[in-house]
């Protein structure tokens, strides 16, 4: 983790770094942290970091308690029969297109 600081401090700030910065970091949330490092050429270098491993879990908690769309219900309704009668002409118009151009491409290398 700690090359990993001073690489992005490099790629954001063109600057060169390490974390130093043990006796300023303070936290001010859960997986949140908040300090300063000094730069080599002397620059100040304020800084915000987070770890986001328990961020994604709680999201992915969040998402599977809400379940999922099987079954019957409003989730499992796409549209009335206009609706599938137009998915199916047009899965027809795209077969008819393609078949043409294949023989179209058969006929002219003959």
């Amino acid at each position: 983790m700690l090359w990993a600081f001073a690489k992005s401090i490099t790629r954001h700030f063109k600057m060169k770094a390490h974390m130093n910065s043990e006796n300023t970091k303070e936290e001010i949330g859960k997986d949140l942290w908040r300090g300063w490092t000094i730069s080599v050429c002397g620059n100040r270098i304020n800084w915000v970091m987070g770890y986001r491993g328990n961020r994604v879990r709680e999201a992915a908690a969040t998402i599977g308690s809400l379940g999922g769309s099987a079954g019957r219900g409003q989730s499992k309704v796409r549209g009335d029969s206009n609706y599938y009668q137009l998915l199916r002409m047009k899965g027809l118009e795209k077969r008819r297109q393609s078949s043409l151009k294949l023989s179209e491409s058969g006929k002219s290398e003959n």
